[in-house]
């Protein structure tokens, strides 16, 4: 028979992205195993009873399990607190013994994708700051292949006005 240590000892191995957690419930939702075995169990006066998922103090592990029940998806994506989650419910072997057991694991969606969001930031930064430069570029070109067109109207006005005295400079 499996012990409750044992199985907290086994999830609390299992690396699900840097937060994540996998954890094993029963059909009615109470821990079975969890990688704290310190939240498996609640005191209730003097007597200890299984701790139920909305009990672990954890909303977005609680919110997972909802999801799961109510799209009845074994994998699924969910937010719970402004955040995107993704979860997956799958029935515990059967070889165990253990009807209605679940093995449930939820990780927040940026473990997994954050760092392509840092990235893409990133990328979308340098491409501004090449854009600004571009800009800047252009005005500077603009402005040295446009200086001698605006002196040579300006010595075209002053000839129009038969103001020929000086000398013409152009470059």
């Amino acid at each position: 028979d499996l012990e409750l240590r044992e199985l907290s000892t086994f999830l609390k191995d299992i690396k699900v992205g840097k937060s994540g957690v996998a954890f094993i419930i029963s059909a009615k939702n109470l821990i079975v195993g969890y990688p704290d075995l310190s939240r498996i169990v609640k005191k209730d006066g003097d007597n200890y009873r299984p701790t139920h998922v909305d009990e672990l103090g954890i909303d977005w592990v609680a919110a997972g399990i909802h999801e799961h029940e109510s799209s009845g998806k074994e994998k699924f994506v969910f937010t719970s607190g402004r955040k995107q989650y993704i979860g997956s419910v799958t029935p515990f072997p059967d070889r165990f013994g253990k009807g209605g057991w679940r093995i449930a694991i939820i990780v927040p969606e940026d473990d997994f994708i954050g760092e392509l969001h840092r990235a893409h930031r990133g990328t979308f930064l340098i491409s501004i700051t090449f854009l600004l430069l571009g800009v800047l570029l252009v005005v500077l070109m603009a402005r040295k292949i446009s200086r001698p067109i605006v002196q040579l109207t300006d010595e075209m006005k002053m000839i129009e006005d038969f103001q020929l005295e000086g000398q013409i400079d152009i470059h």
